[in-house]
This record gives C-alpha cells, sequence and structure tokens, in this order.
C-alpha cells in the first residue's frame, strides 16, 4: 500500500502540524499571538462574545474554532482506538467544513485590511486541518472497504 494512502500517516502529520502551529506566531494583534494564545482568546470568546453587540453570529464564528481545534486533538487518536466507519463518514463531513470555516480566515483578515497581521502558525494551522480531513476521507475509505469485505 502506498505510504500516502494509510490514514494513520496523515493523522500524524495533522497532530505533528497542529502542535507546532500552537507555538509559532499566528496572528499579530497587539504584538505577535502564538497559534496557543490565539486558540486561549477563542475559547473565551465562547463565554464572552453573547454579552457583545456582535452576539450570536460571532460567538458561533468562533466556536467552529475550538470545534477545529477539538478534532484536531481527538479524531486521530480516536481513529487509532476505534476505527468506526460511522464516526469516520461524520468526521470527513466534520473536518471538511471546518477546514472551510479556518480558511475563511484570511477572506475575513482581507475584507478587515489586516492580512498582513495573519502569520505563519496559522497557515500551518491550516494545513493541519487539511491533512486531518485527507486522514478523514482515506480512514472512511479503508473502513468502508474493510467492513464490505468482511
Amino acid at each position: 500500500m502506498n505510504a500516502l494512502k494509510q490514514p494513520g500517516l496523515w493523522f500524524l502529520v495533522a497532530e505533528s502540524l497542529f502542535l507546532l502551529s500552537l507555538v509559532l506566531p499566528a496572528y499579530h494583534r497587539y504584538g505577535t499571538d502564538s497559534g496557543w494564545q490565539c486558540a486561549m482568546f477563542a475559547g473565551e470568546v465562547m463565554f464572552t462574545e453573547f454579552k457583545t453587540d456582535a452576539g450570536f453570529w460571532s460567538w458561533l464564528y468562533y466556536l467552529m474554532f475550538n470545534v477545529t481545534n477539538f478534532c484536531l486533538l481527538v479524531l486521530p487518536i480516536l481513529w487509532w482506538f476505534k476505527r468506526s466507519r460511522r464516526v469516520m463518514r461524520v468526521a470527513r463531513w466534520l473536518v471538511g467544513l471546518a477546514f472551510l470555516h479556518t480558511l475563511s480566515w484570511v477572506v475575513v483578515s482581507c475584507f478587515d485590511q489586516k492580512f498582513s497581521d495573519v502569520r505563519v502558525g496559522y497557515y500551518v494551522w491550516l494545513l493541519s486541518v487539511a491533512a486531518l480531513w485527507r486522514g478523514c476521507v482515506l480512514a472512511a475509505r479503508e473502513t468502508t472497504e474493510t467492513s464490505t469485505v468482511s
């Protein structure tokens, strides 16, 4: 089997890139913010954004960043310990949407004329989500093929 068609490799790449993105500068806001600081900010928004004028939609936007980070932490571990076709089929759609949502930050930054504030850590994070999606697609295909053969 070709190494690039093994979900475990993609999950390992996704985890490695995700951990790297946490220590790299990801967004310039009042100085350089690491990916970890950006993740903490997105987490804080879950508890504070309803109190602002932006309200629900802003809260939902940042909530999806938390869902993406949760997927990056949990799905590779879940795949290693419990290979479920149903989980991987749902995960490939969820992570695909998470990738598009993560990509939207560049678009938002362009409209806000803050594109130059986006740093390398964000792009590494985006690559980690892409690698996770690829792993989920391959895992869903692999578990589907093995379940139809049995």
